[in-house]
């Protein structure tokens, strides 16, 4: 996930610095060094089962020139044993926004907007019914404006940030949206809007937006052995076809953070799941396809 060090980048194409030579260079050094982390979707539930999810977060005063901050937008279709990315935005925002809720709403009006209420069309012409967008937000004093439609400290968005505080009320009232409390530890829209210096952080943000190593899946393969990540028997219990490996824990949710039981559905907390697997930008040296790699297993 490089959109966020793209976006800003890009718009200092004409103030150009030495310090965005420097930013650039880390850039293609990370390109360079992490070719082997790909993104990847599942698919293990029928259409009924499957729901559209948007995560929105800002980052308040992001840019130090100019005290402006970042919208992370995040959306995919997640089910009991589904998860599929379909899209990640990193935005600036046009008005620098005085605090912090003020810029979470500026980041779901965008996302809502823009992103989840023209994807519905589609999603529920699929699987035939009516569907909520679930909104995670982390932020409470955001949540309320929204819900209950009154915004007595920002009266002034209508006018810097052209945002309609009682329009994404109205959608609210209508059901077109409903919140989920989600923890800031998983929140994915964290990941396109501010840098992280912290490795680990850093690898479990990527799980959240469905990019993995292509050894957690390797690993995944060796102990099922056969074709697309436990693509296993009708008959066969999922958790009998995974033994417990302490040293090689696949999860990716930390058990230490509290996880408030709305939310837990939608957090990415493993792959022990039984689906089929979406690799996107395949290889040339992908399993995908290879017959001797799954020992002639299929699904069909």
């Amino acid at each position: 996930m490089i959109c966020l060090g793209l976006s800003a980048l890009g718009s200092r194409i004409t103030t150009w610095t030495k310090l965005c030579e420097m930013r650039l260079h880390r850039l293609i050094w990370y390109i360079k060094g992490s070719l082997g982390i790909r993104m990847y979707g599942w698919v293990g539930d029928t259409r009924e089962h499957l729901e559209l999810v948007l995560y929105c977060d800002a980052d308040l005063a992001g840019d130090r020139t100019d005290a402006k901050s970042t919208s992370g937008i995040f959306m995919c279709l997640v089910g009991p044993t589904s998860f599929v990315p379909l899209a990640a935005v990193s935005k600036k925002q046009t008005s620098v926004s005085k605090s912090t809720p003020e810029a979470e709403i500026v980041a779901i009006d965008h996302g809502l907007c823009k992103h989840a209420i023209p994807a519905l069309s589609l999603w529920e012409a699929i699987p035939g019914k009516e569907m909520t967008v679930a909104l995670m937000e982390d932020n409470a004093a955001a949540c309320r404006v929204l819900i209950t439609g009154r915004n007595p400290s920002m009266r002034h968005m209508s006018r810097t940030q052209r945002i309609d505080v009682a329009w994404l009320n109205e959608r609210y009232v209508e059901k077109t949206f409903r919140f989920v409390e989600c923890p800031s530890e998983y929140q994915a829209g964290d990941l396109m809007t501010k840098h992280f210096t912290d490795g680990k952080v850093w690898e479990r943000n990527l799980c959240l937006v469905g990019h993995f190593k292509d050894d957690v899946f390797a690993k995944a393969f060796a102990k099922t052995g056969c074709a697309a990540i436990l693509s296993l028997e009708d008959d066969a219990p999922v958790e009998d076809s995974l033994p417990p490996t302490p040293e090689e824990d696949l999860s990716v949710v930390d058990s230490a953070v509290h996880i408030p039981q709305r939310c837990a559905k939608y957090v990415l907390s493993g792959i022990e799941y039984k689906y089929t697997l979406i690799e996107f930008c395949c290889f040339e040296d992908s399993r995908l396809g290879d017959s001797n790699f799954h020992k002639g297993a299929r699904r069909e």
